[in-house]
């Protein structure tokens, strides 16, 4: 008498999981650099929407429970990937940066006066990490767009754009 829509529904239910499943195992397009202005999900599918990422309700929904998107710049090393992994990596440190721009002809510690600004860093801890770590008192950065990761700290910052220059120098 009731196993007909007992079936019916766990059929149904069934079929819907697995229309889920293939939604989010779907490869989908992907800009390398994204700039996200918001860490609510409702404006980061809004803004992906402009960027010609094709999300939805469903992906707004996805980011809702699963993870919380991190408000910065995204580099993503790749032109396509599985609709779940990109949704993951929008709430992941690792991938999140901030622009850096060295001018040419500034100093060490107009570098390091805008270093601290930009990344809400402690001067002083830069000063201290530049000094130890600098072959000479200048001329050690390069002037250039440095993509620094969020998750770094000064003293790390300050190896990364060290070590950035002097491959270039090579």
């Amino acid at each position: 008498m009731f196993r007909k829509p007992i079936v019916i529904v766990s059929l149904f239910i069934v079929a819907l999981l697995a229309a889920i499943t293939l939604y989010f195992l779907q490869s989908i397009a992907v800009k390398q650099n994204l700039h996200l202005s918001s860490d609510k999900s409702a404006d980061v599918v809004e803004y992906l929407q402009k960027e010609g990422v094709k999300v939805g309700t469903l992906d707004e929904l996805f980011l809702s429970f699963t993870t919380k998107p991190i408000k910065g710049w995204i580099y993503l090393n790749k032109k396509s990937m599985p609709r779940f992994k990109f949704l993951l990596l929008l709430g992941r440190k690792s991938i999140h940066y901030t622009p850096v721009t060295i001018v040419p002809g500034e100093t060490s510690y107009f570098v390091l006066e805008n270093l601290a600004k930009k990344l809400k860093f402690d001067k002083e801890k830069l000063e201290k990490s530049y000094r130890r770590l600098a072959a000479y008192k200048e001329g050690n950065i390069l002037a250039d767009t440095y993509n620094i990761p969020i998750y770094f700290d000064e003293n790390r910052t300050v190896k990364f754009l060290l070590e950035s220059s002097l491959k270039k120098y090579k």
